[in-house]
């Protein structure tokens, strides 16, 4: 917060925020640029409609970005770049042109999950900084002010999360999502830990569902490699490799159902 703060006064011409999916780049960026949010340049289809999943920052929108900003400005203006490292070469190019001819009061502000896909041209003319988790009691306070106050939901809240801010926001504000991911947990949780017939009745209902048998794997590494930290164990080791294979076996088209009930007998 201190270093948002501080960015908020000084904030440079060329600003690339950076930090796990889920961290909150974007709200960190609202609280650096406040009033002064002149726009916000997102991943596009080729149609020019917003898609955040598998659209990218195309160069004709930062063309317009360089048209709309040649003018001078009586006061701050900051767009922001939502996912900047989705701009393709040549988009990275045509911004790399913004950040050599500075308009004076205009200032931009770069969102990525991935900078190692930016250019070094475009690196050297940035002002990188890392924007990292929040700890429990951070997190918890956070989940309060969204008026969040029963303990299991914040429990449940807090492990989802992992200190993400953005992903903990996510999860207050989307109910239908927050019960998608405990759900996931949840099933994990039976998965490792669940009677043998419990195990059977869950493989059975995920034996038709690739996408979702992987997202269980994956939510029962997660589990698995949290207890890893506080206390390993040769086991516990040799089990996490047991359901990256399978995750990796059912994600080069293996049988769901057969290497889910490997992980059982």
């Amino acid at each position: 917060m201190a270093a948002i703060r501080r960015l908020k006064q000084t904030t440079p011409h060329g600003l690339l925020l950076v930090g796990p999916t889920g961290v909150g780049l974007m709200t960190a960026a609202r609280g650096i640029a406040g009033t002064a949010i002149a726009g916000v340049i997102s991943p596009t289809t080729v149609d020019g409609q917003p898609d955040n999943e598998k659209g990218v920052i195309r160069v004709e929108q930062i063309r317009e970005l360089y048209r709309q900003t040649r003018t001078i400005a009586p006061h701050d203006q900051v767009y922001i770049l939502d996912q900047a490292d989705t701009m393709n070469h040549s988009a990275q190019n045509a911004f790399l042109k913004l950040l050599e001819e500075p308009n004076e009061h205009i200032k931009f502000i770069l969102l990525a999950h991935k900078p190692q896909l930016l250019l070094a041209t475009v690196l050297s003319r940035v002002q990188q900084v890392t924007v990292l988790p929040i700890d429990r009691t951070q997190s918890r306070q956070l989940l309060n002010s969204l008026g969040i106050t029963d303990e299991s939901t914040i429990q449940k809240m807090l492990f989802l999360a992992e200190g993400l801010p953005g992903e903990l926001t996510r999860l207050v504000e989307d109910t239908a999502y927050f019960s998608v991911q405990a759900k996931n947990i949840g099933d994990a949780r039976i998965l490792l830990q669940g009677y043998a017939y419990e195990k059977v009745v869950l493989i059975h209902n995920y034996a038709t569902d690739r996408v979702g048998a992987l997202t269980l794997l994956q939510s029962a590494l997660i589990i698995m490699k949290r207890s890893l930290s506080s206390a390993p164990t040769k086991e516990l080791i040799e089990r996490c490799e047991q359901y990256a294979a399978a995750h990796s076996a059912i994600s080069a088209n293996g049988n769901v159902r057969i290497h889910l009930l490997s992980l059982v007998v």
